[in-house]
């Protein structure tokens, strides 16, 4: 059984959309201050109104995984009544409405997460993923170039941006980006990066080479996420 988090890792607001997988990342607040490691207690009882609210988000990011959707919508409303939504608020929002391709509705609380927050990574990141399941390759391109710029080293930026080229044919633009990301990273990125670019060329059993060399390295929970995003991108396809 998953246990509770902490109140000072609010891990529900640090939830990314990635081709409709979750995953939890550390990211800076507006102010620059860090958020800390979620701390898990074993049959923590909420004190206060925060502290409900701060469980009821990460009940909300359970039910998203869940596949829950109207009934993660349900329990941030729950939330909404507690406390002032926050940035990780709007951002677990958002990830709802993508779920539910309510596309304006995503937009608009992407929007104000990071209008909160503006170096708040994972809204920041959901956003461009939001324009890439909506089929806006070009818009989604432009996104996340910039965003390389703000949050450089990236390695999910840097493989999103690996598998944009190869979709949209700039081919010479995927490879130099590729070969910029470091090796062998801290994720699964490089080998998949790299596997993208042969699955583009028509090379998938090179491409599985890499792919299988991540899985192995870095484990099967590591690779779902890549292993998605390159089905999403029709690359696996070709």
């Amino acid at each position: 059984m998953r246990q509770l988090f902490g109140m000072k890792g609010r891990i529900a607001g640090i939830v990314i959309l990635f081709v409709f997988s979750l995953v939890c990342l550390q990211a800076e607040t507006s102010d620059e201050k860090r958020l800390e490691e979620p701390i898990r207690v074993v049959g923590f009882v909420p004190q206060t109104k925060e502290d409900v609210y701060y469980l009821f988000l990460d009940e909300a990011a359970m039910l998203i995984d869940q596949g829950e959707y109207e009934k993660a919508l349900q329990k941030l409303g729950e939330a909404e009544k507690l406390h002032p939504p926050d940035f990780s608020f709007y951002n677990l929002r958002g990830v709802v409405y993508t779920k539910l391709q309510s596309w304006k509705n995503a937009e608009e609380n992407f929007r104000k997460a990071i209008e909160l927050a503006p170096s708040f990574f994972p809204a920041r990141f959901n956003f461009g993923e939001m324009l890439f399941l909506q089929r806006k390759t070009e818009e989604a391109l432009q996104y996340f170039e910039v965003l390389n710029y703000s949050f450089p080293r990236n390695e999910l930026i840097e493989f999103k941006l690996v598998m944009l080229f190869c979709i949209t044919g700039r081919m010479e633009d995927a490879k130099r980006t590729a070969s910029r990301m470091l090796f062998p990273g801290d994720t699964p990125a490089w080998y998949c990066a790299q596997a993208a670019i042969l699955f583009k060329e028509g090379r998938a059993q090179e491409a599985n080479r890499y792919t299988k060399a991540a899985q192995l390295i870095f484990g099967e929970d590591e690779m779902k996420i890549f292993w998605e995003g390159l089905d999403v991108s029709g690359l696996t396809a070709l």
